[in-house]
Order: C-alpha cells, then sequence, then structure tokens
C-alpha cells in the first residue's frame, strides 16, 4: 500500500497547504497512491489539514512518555473514528529514552533524568515503559 506524507505540515503557507491537499486529494483519485496524510507536531496543524483535506488517510504525530502536548487530543480522536490511521513517531525521542547514560546535551534535561529515574527505581526497562506509554493511547493505532 502506498502512502504520500506531507512533512512538517506547519511550514506551508496557507496557499501552499489548499494546493498540496488538492494535489494529493487527485493522486489518490487517480490510484496512484492509496493513502494521504500529514506529518504534524499539534492538534491546530491536524486541524488545518482535517479542514483542507476531502479525507485524511494517516496523520503522523510525536507522542512519548515525556511529550504528551497531545493528551486528549479531539481532532485526532475524531479522525481515527473516521478510520484514518494515527502514526505515532518521536516514542524514545531519537534514543534519549533508552539509555540513562547517554551523552547528549538533553540527557541531562530534567524530564529526561526523571523518566531514567522511575524506571530504575521501578525496575523497568526504558523501551519497555515507552512502548507501554504508546500502548496506552486510546487513538493511536
Amino acid at each position: 500500500m502506498t502512502y504520500s506524507l506531507v512533512h512538517d505540515w506547519a511550514t506551508l503557507s496557507d496557499s501552499e497547504r489548499r494546493t498540496t491537499a488538492q494535489a494529493l486529494e487527485a493522486v489518490r483519485a487517480r490510484g496512484l497512491v492509496a493513502k494521504v496524510g500529514v506529518s504534524a507536531y499539534g492538534e491546530k496543524e491536524v486541524a488545518n489539514a482535517a479542514n483542507l483535506f476531502e479525507s485524511l488517510d494517516v496523520v503522523q504525530v510525536p507522542a512519548s512518555v515525556v511529550d504528551q502536548r497531545l493528551s486528549t487530543p479531539t481532532v485526532i480522536r475524531t479522525l481515527r473514528e473516521h478510520g484514518a490511521k494515527i502514526q505515532v513517531r518521536s516514542i524514545f525521542l531519537q534514543g534519549l529514552l533508552l539509555e540513562s547514560d547517554a551523552t547528549a546535551s538533553l540527557a541531562a534535561h530534567p524530564d529526561i533524568r526523571r523518566f531514567h529515574l522511575f524506571c530504575e527505581e521501578n525496575g523497568i526497562a526504558p523501551p519497555a515503559a515507552c512502548l507501554s506509554f504508546i500502548k496506552s493511547l486510546d487513538w493511536a493505532t
């Protein structure tokens, strides 16, 4: 199955978004791709895309145990109820959540440190904690 997703939807101007949505709808209608959608960072961007597309088949958003900006995503839930696939990216925050001794500068961020301390105190492997959180998101497919 062929997908066509627009990455970083928010970087497009209003006219580029309209043109892109129309072009992807046409490509899907011609059978050149089976599914169309967007990769976005927040619910406002997803809502904007939902208003411009006839229908969104796929939406990709970030979520992790420390990035919960989409904790109650009304628009995303509605899309899911209408059959859209909701893909989650960045569940390991580019690896920062996988190892407590990561050397990246962001590894010292209080939220990252707090997550690793929680895992250590509860005997949970960081990858398992990350995956468990994502599995708990009823809107994520």
